[in-house]
């Protein structure tokens, strides 16, 4: 299967180029998260589908293939943070403070439901199967 004969691929692969547009008109305001940005599609593109890859026979998604793009989200976060913290009204850092705290909750536990599927072999298989049944 090509990904390129899909019909909603050109619809999806409109939407990074609208996100880099408004970041390019908001540049000066939003300083270097273009280039974040762009540095995340470029690390990406390597396993986006454009060019079929072996395990594309398998699954088009995996999540390894997103652990280093997103190494310039967390940038592009941190940043953000840091302009909040020397810049932002006392209400607005109060919000975002919050909004990472539960953030973070809802990732520590995602990771401790999650652990117990990775305790065997068996489990975890298991645990796939029930995700995807087609999966091989």
């Amino acid at each position: 299967m090509v990904v390129l004969a899909e019909p909603y691929f050109y619809f999806y692969t409109l939407i990074p180029i609208i996100v880099l547009a408004l970041l390019w008109f908001l540049r000066k305001t939003l300083k270097g998260f273009a280039n974040l940005y762009l540095l995340f599609c470029l690390a990406l593109l390597p396993v986006s589908g454009i060019v079929p890859f072996y395990y594309q026979q398998s699954s088009t998604v995996a999540d390894r293939y997103v652990y280093f793009p997103l190494l310039w989200v967390t940038v592009a976060l941190v940043l953000l943070l840091e302009e909040i913290g020397t810049q932002g009204a006392h209400f607005f850092r109060k919000l975002s403070l919050t909004f990472l705290i539960a953030v973070l909750s809802l990732w520590v536990a995602t990771t401790f439901l999650t652990i117990p599927n990775w305790q065997d072999d068996e489990r975890f298989f298991n645990w796939m199967l029930e995700a995807n049944p087609a999966s091989h």
